[in-house]
């Protein structure tokens, strides 16, 4: 037979691990959420430090072309020389990081086209200088045309890039100040539980104890 104080303790302590339980798995997804949020933030910063460094060596080429076309002086060619394969590369691996994002994905496609056509542009002036022809300043106007489309590719997928960091920084913060609260909330339902159960188990034992010297007494008297 199930007696009062086997049901206080079967109920107490079973109410106590639900909701252990409960906390268990709403801290381990609101940490999971934490800690995806947490990646997503990186993610995009990756994303911007490489969009940045398309646009730092494709400085660095022009800046090259620069200084050998008006010294003919061909060490200055040795950052255009590796600026078609670290943009490649570049590209190649922001194509890898935006896969999941069609709007950067299109951002990429345009900044490679124009990527092609500025370098292409900075191979036709190398190559007419070293034949020895004069560069006119149509020459360079082309070449800044296609550097200032990149510039503005370049900024349009950073923008693009950055209304999302907004958005999984909001994200972020969100279960930032979720987790302390949840963890202060938690532990104040824990603590009233044992208290609650505490105080039943006590009652119950309180009052078997008074029913068990009343019997003693009454057989005491008989």
């Amino acid at each position: 037979m199930i007696t009062r104080f086997d049901r206080s303790l079967r109920l107490g302590y079973g109410v106590s691990i639900l909701i252990l339980l409960v906390i268990g798995l709403v801290s381990y997804f609101t940490l999971q959420n934490l800690l995806k949020s947490n990646r997503s933030v990186a993610h995009s910063g990756q994303v911007m430090q490489k969009l940045e460094k398309v646009l730092s060596v494709m400085k660095d080429a022009e800046t090259g072309q620069r200084g050998y076309l008006l010294s003919g002086r061909e060490v200055y060619l040795e950052p255009y020389n590796g600026a078609n394969h670290e943009a490649g590369q570049l590209t190649g691996e922001l194509t890898r990081l935006t896969a999941d994002n069609r709007r950067q994905q299109n951002n990429i496609l345009a900044i490679r086209r124009i990527l092609s056509q500025r370098l292409d542009i900075i191979q036709r002036l190398v190559e007419k200088k070293q034949r020895g022809e004069v560069i006119v300043p149509t020459d360079l106007d082309a070449g800044k045309a296609a550097m200032d489309e990149l510039r503005h590719a370049i900024a349009k997928a950073e923008a693009d890039e950055q209304l999302l960091l907004n958005q999984r920084y909001a994200r972020l913060d969100h279960y930032i100040a979720l987790v302390p609260d949840f963890i202060i909330l938690a532990a104040f339902i824990a603590v009233a539980i044992t208290i609650y159960s505490y105080r039943n188990v006590v009652r119950d034992y309180r009052e078997k104890e008074r029913l068990r010297l009343g019997l003693e007494i009454s057989e005491n008297e008989t």
